[in-house]
């Protein structure tokens, strides 16, 4: 199996789901397989494995010729139904992840967004706070008296950030 690294998200995301050309969601439904499974006395034969198919129906993918068939049985009135568990949690986990993807690729580029807004507030805020120490120095409790308010606005603000970053 090739090692190829993980694309650079969103961006590599986007275009892997443009290239895919999809219909989603996908879904997954179940084919009868011929196959044998058991041994000896044991064996028997037919059983459903599980296949993904797009939104307009189209078969993406199946697993009929799987190397890793774990099939699982239930049994009641009606007789034996004859399942492969692989394929069942498998299928689903890849539905699940793709039909996700947009959402997360949304999510990701908002937090994205959000994190370079916050980087460039606290380079704003590291800025007016050495403007307040340097009037402070400069102006003493003077300074402190006439603008009080916003300078102690200011250092509550500095005293969080050091808080959040754990400076105390």
């Amino acid at each position: 199996m090739p090692d190829h690294p993980p694309p650079a998200a969103p961006d590599g995301l986007r275009k892997m789901m443009a290239s895919a050309a999809m219909a989603l969601p996908l879904e997954t439904d179940t084919e009868h397989n011929e196959g044998d499974y058991g041994s000896g006395d044991e064996s028997s034969s037919g059983f459903k494995s599980y296949a993904i198919f797009d939104a307009t129906g189209k078969k993406l993918f199946d697993s009929l010729n799987s190397d890793a068939i774990e099939v699982h049985e239930e049994f009641d009135d009606d007789g034996c139904y004859a399942w492969d568990e692989t394929s069942r949690r498998y299928a689903k986990l890849i539905v699940a992840a793709v039909n996700a993807l947009p959402d997360l690729i949304r999510e990701l580029t908002t937090l994205r967004a959000g994190a370079a807004e916050a980087a460039r507030l606290r380079e704003a805020l590291e800025v007016y706070e050495d403007a307040l120490a340097e009037a402070e120095a400069i102006f003493g409790g003077e300074y402190a008296d006439h603008y009080g308010p916003l300078f102690d606005l200011a250092m509550k603000a500095r005293d969080a950030r050091r808080a959040a970053a754990g400076g105390g």
